[in-house]
């Protein structure tokens, strides 16, 4: 046999990781129901569950959370996972900070301004986010002066 069909083997005998699902999936719906009415019901403790059913603590009492906020429907799956992976805004102060400095200081790069921004004003801004904002905001970025 082959060293990469003995490394497919060693992988398909290995049992799931324990604690999550294989990347990609979720747990069903029966299995979210079931946990939180073991654990609000049956009084179960949640690390007896984490054993018996291989779900980690943490998404147990999330569920819980969930199941006590919206019910039945809150342990459904939602379209696009459970948290937004949508950009954070940067506050308009740090933006407006971003260009002042460039404006001051037209041979800094990003990574300049960034820095200055981190040790002077205490602000925590990278250089793709001063990049980014100072391209929204029609100023020049110098590529030569990324330093």
């Amino acid at each position: 046999m082959s060293k990469a069909g003995q490394e497919e083997q060693k992988r398909e005998s290995r049992p799931p990781p324990r604690g999550r699902p294989p990347t990609g999936t979720a747990y069903p719906i029966e299995l979210r129901l079931k946990a939180v009415k073991l654990y609000l019901e049956e009084g179960i403790p949640v690390n007896l569950l984490v054993t018996e059913l291989g779900v980690c603590r943490d998404t147990i009492l999330a569920w819980v959370k969930r199941y006590r906020q919206d019910g039945e429907e809150g342990l459904r799956a939602r379209p696009g996972g459970y948290r937004s992976h949508r950009r954070h805004k940067l506050p308009i102060a740090v933006k407006d900070r971003i260009v002042e400095v460039k404006a001051e200081n037209p041979g800094f790069g990003v990574k300049r301004i960034a820095q200055v921004l981190k040790r002077v004003f205490f602000l925590q801004a990278s250089p793709e986010t001063v990049r980014r904002t100072l391209k929204e905001s029609k100023r020049p970025v110098n590529p030569s002066s990324l330093s």
